[in-house]
């Protein structure tokens, strides 16, 4: 087994010898074009203390131990587990675990705890079993494989996702290292993966493949790890996934903690996983910022933990972190928000690879408490493998194994917040680039390439020039009232560099020397908009700017009441000088319309969500979001295109995707026969675009920064609320989601409980309109049903349903069997896990309650030859109601049939629950006779 050894003495060096030298050669070698946009430089998460890098250290080559002496000499294969002092352990490999290992050498190299021989080395070895001797099904792994032969082990399925890790690893390996050998054998693995075939004739890929049952009847249908494996089913160059995949899986769930809206899912791992490789800082597709929604994740579960403090004391902001991970009973796939339950219910279990794999994500929370857990608890839960996989604070429980992946998701993602090298080398790979483009993933870089800031700048210097040189075709009007822009314009100019003070201020005397401008509304504004930036930028000229506002009646209307209309900055202004209340503002028209796969604010129109937000900074709001959605859905034009986009194209391009336009713009002489083309007004947008790019938001920041734009801020709450800042990583969300599919209302009666049961009102749960699971329905399946009904008396609600799971022919479920009632008592929306609604179930298998506030009934079940007959008896004081006739509430009831296993007919009929757009669900009625 080689020695490691101490890392070389400079970052020069290892790079050199790591990366620079032989990753040149090989793209030389293979024609490959060498540029700065196809190989961006290696870039840190954070910056840490010396200590903390010197414990982050320690953490890393710890880890580095478990895939140097844990993987087997032959096969090359990583133990899924392994006892963590480093005893002789026994156990399967995992394909996963082996991915992360790729990773890790590369990372060991890099670090100097190896050398370059020995690592590549291993590295080959991985490889050419995994091409020429683990089995493998249309390219893809089992899950788990015995270390010696790589056969199945367990009986485990084909998995599409750990095949997908793995591949993930093998690709870094191959940018990496540059080895012709090592290119071969990883470019044959990613060929040879059949992501169409894992379709199964759907539309979404299936979990994984039993060799004796077939496909998993589930689906990776809604957000979760699978993006690592999407992208690169994308990606692939043979057998990829179709182009519209990307958009097939649902964005949800989507949820709020501690005023943190975000894709909640509650085990950290899974915003961890698909980050370990794939870098997606300054990138959005056209759904979410996936970056900011792990930090967000991240955030909620520091909250969270310590929101949790009363019921486990040891939590806190110092100690905190909860992932799937094993516990004193078994394996859980735990964590919150929101908080998970039944099997993996929280029992006080901390687990530091929920930390240490968020580091990218919040450096200072999660530094703090790795830090605390290796002082505080020192050698009791630290090991050879370093820390342990999970332990309980709160009884003393200590877990005596580390887990493959969880020590590989540590070592990837500390060493992605330390120096960024992970997500550098893998971004390299043409299958993760081809991913990201196929999926319609833009940047949001604000350009940091000098060559191409030049180039704008030069472009912004002949827009300049075409609004102001006198005598030139695009010289400025001769009309003798001002120019709405002309001010603006000069302030940009002065922002870029184009003019001195001196100038600067001569030409915005002879703009206030005009007669004030004629038109409507739009123009008014505009111009106000311009007095602002001048009084700003030139505060000698105060007393001229306030001069003119004064000037100012404001008594144009806005043409439009469209939130998306340029008018908007008129009513802004109305509202800022006192003139009109905020009410107006509110009052504008936020109906959306479609833009490509995005919704925007109608109208779609581009100058009406440009113009204002050149002056006033609105990106965290509705309307700046809307103005990015549309940016983005022009995007695939402009790529696709053999000529520039228009000047107010490029104009909000700029404002939100700046990279992915740059180059697309005219240079040179071609700029101004470009700009030619295009009016004053837009030529003057093109040109605030560029100041506010190249020279640090300056059009806004002036803006912003005057008594009266503060004051309109603060009486409008959209501006405080920013419901699409930092706090969300979401875009099609409140007036941009799409509308949802609302299924007609049903309204179920409760009648007198003295009335006799054959003339209870009963409804019926049955067919496929009625599915509320996301298992495969297949052929063959049994039919599930459920009938209901309702009595009431002054004290108490009764549910009654009759269950259908085991028609004849068929045996009753091996899973989960259950009633669900759901109770809206205000029927506003059932709020899931909210204080006032209501989770009523019980089942052969489960115990009565209710989940969402532990509420007091009674109820009562009795086994029929097809299925099983239940009633609840409710308290009307439980839900806060007082009964009486032509009362209305809201409530569904839902059936759900479950068999043991993935591929097992699975089923959920709900009578009436679909998401709204608030978050809530809408439910039907339920009406006291």
């Amino acid at each position: 087994m080689p020695r490691l050894r101490t890392p070389l003495p400079t970052q020069i060096r290892r790079v050199a010898a790591g990366v620079s030298v032989l990753l040149l050669a090989h793209l030389h070698a293979q024609g490959t074009e060498i540029s700065p946009r196809s190989h961006p430089p290696a870039r840190p998460a954070a910056l840490f203390h010396p200590t903390d890098e010197a414990l982050l250290e320690e953490i890393q080559r710890t880890a580095f131990l478990y895939f140097l002496e844990q993987t087997h000499p032959v096969t090359g294969l990583v133990r899924d587990r392994a006892r963590a002092d480093g005893s002789p352990s026994e156990g399967k490999a995992s394909i996963a675990a082996s991915g992360f290992a790729f990773a890790a050498w590369a990372v060991a190299v890099e670090r100097g705890w190896t050398d370059r021989t020995t690592a590549l080395e291993r590295v080959r070895l991985m490889l050419r079993f995994l091409v020429d001797g683990a089995p493998r099904r249309q390219g893809f792994f089992y899950h788990f494989m015995e270390m010696e032969t790589g056969e199945r082990a367990w009986k485990c399925e084909v998995s599409s996702i750990d095949t997908a890790l793995c591949l993930a690893g093998a690709l870094l390996a191959r940018e990496y290292f540059g080895d012709p050998e090592v290119t071969r054998m990883v470019d044959h693995l990613s060929a040879t993966v059949e992501w169409s075939w894992f379709l199964n004739e759907g539309s979404l890929v299936s979990l994984g493949w039993h060799d004796e049952t077939g496909f998993s009847r589930y689906r990776w249908a809604k957000y979760s790890e699978h993006m690592v494996m999407s992208l690169l089913g994308l990606g692939a160059d043979r057998f990829a996934l179709p182009s519209v995949y990307w958009d097939a899986w649902d964005r949800v769930p989507v949820g709020t903690y501690a005023g943190l809206r975000y894709l909640q899912e509650a085990p950290l791992f899974i915003h961890q996983f698909a980050h370990a490789f794939f870098d997606f800082r300054d990138k959005r597709d056209g759904y979410a910022d996936y970056f900011r929604n792990s930090v967000l994740a991240t955030r909620a579960q520091h909250a969270f933990s310590h929101d949790l403090r009363r019921e486990f004391p040891t939590w806190g902001d110092r100690l905190w972190g909860v992932t799937a991970s094993d516990s004193e009973t078994g394996y859980k796939a735990w964590g919150g928000p929101p908080r998970t339950t039944d099997y993996a219910a929280l029992d006080g279990t901390v687990v530091p690879c929920a930390a240490a794999g968020s580091l990218p994500f919040l450096p200072e929370e999660t530094m703090a408490t790795l830090r605390h857990m290796r002082t505080a608890y020192g050698d009791r839960i630290w090991r050879r493998y370093g820390f342990v996989d999970a332990f309980n604070p709160e009884t003393g429980w200590i877990n005596p194994d580390v887990i493959g992946i969880d020590v590989g998701i540590s070592l990837v993602q500390i060493e992605n917040a330390r120096t960024g090298k992970p997500w550098a080398w893998f971004m390299r790979a043409k299958e993760a680039r081809a991913g990201l483009e196929r999926a319609g993933f833009a940047s949001t870089d604000r350009i940091a390439d000098w060559s191409r800031r030049d180039a704008l700048l030069a472009l912004a210097r002949e827009a300049w020039r075409s609004l102001d040189e006198p005598g030139s075709s695009n010289a400025r009007d001769t009309d003798t009232h001002a120019d709405p822009l002309r001010l603006s314009a000069v302030t940009a100019a002065s922002a870029l560099g184009f003019l001195d003070t001196a100038t600067t201020t001569r030409h915005l005397l002879a703009a206030l020397d005009t007669p004030l401008p004629i038109g409507d509304s739009q123009a008014d504004a505009r111009y106000a908009a311009g007095l602002v930036l001048a009084r700003q930028a030139v505060p000698a000229l105060a007393p001229q700017v306030e001069e003119r506002l004064a000037r100012m009646t404001w008594n144009r209307d806005p043409t439009s009441v469209d939130l998306a209309a340029s008018d908007r900055l008129a009513v802004f202004l109305r509202i800022a000088n006192g003139i009109a209340l905020p009410s107006e503002w509110s009052a504008l028209r936020r109906e959306s319309t479609e833009a490509g796969t995005a919704r925007v604010l109608a109208p779609a129109d581009t100058a009406g969500h440009l113009y204002p937000g050149l002056w006033l900074d609105e990106r965290d709001t509705l309307v700046g979001a809307s103005a990015s959605q549309l940016a983005w859905s022009l995007l695939p034009g402009i790529r696709s295109a053999d000529t520039p986009p228009d000047a107010l194209t490029a104009a909000l391009v700029l404002e939100h995707f700046p990279t992915e336009v740059a180059d697309r713009l005219p240079r040179g002489s071609d700029a101004g026969q470009w700009l030619s083309n295009y009016t004053r007004a837009d030529r003057t947008a093109l040109l605030l675009a560029l100041a506010n790019l190249l020279a640090g938001d300056a059009i806004r920041q002036w803006f912003q920064a005057d008594e009266v734009v503060r004051r309109g801020r603060e009486a409008i709450a959209e501006f405080a609320v920013a419901a699409f800042g930092s706090r969300n990583s979401l875009f099609q969300v409140d007036e941009l989601a799409p509308p949802p599919v609302v299924p007609p209302q049903r309204v179920a009666v409760a009648l007198p409980a003295s009335t006799p049961r054959d003339q209870w009102q009963w409804n019926e749960v049955a067919g496929l309109e009625f599915v509320d699971s996301g298992a495969d329905i297949r052929a063959g399946d049994p039919e599930l049903s459920l009938r209901f009904a309702f009595t009431y008396d002054s004290e108490h609600l009764v549910f009654h349903a009759i269950a259908v799971d085991a028609p004849e022919g068929f045996q009753a479920p091996a899973g989960r069997r259950g009633v669900e009632l759901f109770v809206d008592p205000a029927g506003d929306g059932l709020e899931w896990g909210g204080s006032e609604d209501f989770q009523f179930l019980i089942g052969p298998r489960l115990e009565a309650a209710e989940r969402f506030n532990s509420r007091r009934f009674d109820s009562s079940i009795d086994k029929t030859d097809t299925g099983y007959e239940v009633s609840f008896t409710i308290p009307w004081s439980e839900i806060g109601l007082q009964p009486r006739p032509g009362l209305a509430l809201g409530f569904t009831a839902a059936v759900a049939a479950d068999g043991a296993n993935e591929w097992s007919p699975s089923l959920k009929l709900n009578w009436r629950f679909h998401r709204r757009a608030d978050g809530r669900f809408g439910l039907a009625i339920l009406q006291l006779r």
